[in-house]
């Protein structure tokens, strides 16, 4: 198991280069923006990162979904096919997720007040992390720490990103 997250690991390092520094480039074209205090074209560009977040999801999954189909190729092992795209999907899953809450935090960034959420966002890996070492040192199924996880990291997001929204309440999608 412990090889088969390092594959998916080096899996989704390589196509989660579709991302292509989006985050970047939204949280560069807020610092003049917050300087301008233009609350309309921060929702503009906010909007546009969400659909170009979404879209790069979308187009990491896709990819993940058809480099599932080639892991026994990839791996020595006597896993089946059908548990190791299942696993590898609920592993995507679990790392997507970032992309799909990410959008709210650019702004934050860019007025550097990302401190404010930083320390949540902390303990919510710690607290992922723990799950997953204690799961696995009472003996739990992988699948089952994947589902944890990508609950845990969806709660962090939700919480996070309410944080974000309460420091500007005009922002919205």
């Amino acid at each position: 198991i412990n090889a088969l997250n390092q594959l998916f690991f080096q899996i989704f390092n390589y196509i989660s280069l579709v991302e292509a520094g989006v985050g970047t480039l939204v949280t560069q074209k807020y610092y003049k923006l917050l300087i301008d205090d233009d609350k309309d074209k921060m929702i503009s560009v906010y909007s546009s990162g969400v659909k170009m977040l979404r879209k790069v999801s979308l187009s990491i999954f896709a990819m993940g979904i058809v480099i599932s189909f080639f892991l026994e190729y990839l791996t020595n092992n006597t896993l089946s096919l059908g548990y190791m795209q299942f696993v590898f999907i609920l592993f995507l899953l679990r790392a997507i997720s970032e992309y799909v809450m990410l959008s709210p935090r650019f702004l934050l960034q860019a007025d550097q007040k990302i401190y404010k959420i930083n320390v949540w966002i902390n303990v919510y890996r710690v607290l992922e992390y723990v799950v997953e070492i204690g799961w696995l040192y009472l003996g739990g199924d992988y699948i089952a720490i994947l589902i944890a996880t990508i609950i845990i990291r969806v709660i962090s997001y939700w919480f996070t990103n309410r944080k974000v929204f309460q420091e500007y309440p005009w922002l919205h999608y």
